[in-house]
């Protein structure tokens, strides 16, 4: 069988191709992580105040703690909910999403009513704010797949992680604990 030989000629046309490969496996991952978080911020449906944060860990930072499958990459990715996210950051992030930027200004208010009513009553607030951290984590894993990235869940009970960074006194709650490595 024939090795397939990389392309150096700039005329070549798999020379573009080729090249961007072996710069995407070069690029230090850390870069390649935050590309990703912001396609994913990018991509949300509201540029406003979310409920949750993304934060990128090295490997010691979390090696010594208890968590599910151990992490192999020597770089993760912690979604945190926001704990003291109130009907004031709600109204913020539903006055920044795209969808209330195309309806007439004559319905805001009753736009805002609608949506603040049914976020509050129907689910509350820590319910929606899991909802949109669950569209965060669709993003990036979508995201992921075209950047060669692979994202693997390393642990879902992540009480030990709040301990270890106080993260309660910071209104924050651990939600999802990611290993990402280059595929």
């Amino acid at each position: 069988m024939r090795s397939r030989q990389v392309c150096l000629d700039r005329s070549c046309p798999r020379y573009h191709s080729e090249t961007n490969i072996i710069y995407q496996f070069k690029m230090d991952l850390q870069k390649q992580i935050e590309d990703l978080i912001e396609k994913m911020r990018s991509s949300m449906p509201s540029f406003g105040t979310w409920p949750f944060t993304v934060i990128i860990l090295d490997r010691h930072e979390i090696s010594d703690l208890r968590v599910g499958n151990f992490a192999l990459s020597s770089k993760q990715i912690l979604l945190l909910t926001r704990t003291d996210f109130d009907r004031t950051d709600l109204l913020n992030y539903i006055t920044n999403t795209r969808e209330f930027f195309h309806i007439p200004a004559s319905q805001h208010e009753h736009y805002l009513n609608c949506y603040t009513e049914r976020v509050m009553h129907k689910s509350g607030i820590a319910k929606w704010s899991e909802k949109i951290a669950n569209i965060s984590l669709g993003l990036m894993i979508g995201h992921s797949e075209n950047m060669n990235l692979c994202i693997e869940i390393i642990d879902n009970e992540l009480s030990e992680i709040d301990s270890h960074f106080h993260l309660t006194e910071r209104n924050l709650k651990a939600f999802q604990l990611f290993d990402v490595y280059a595929c």
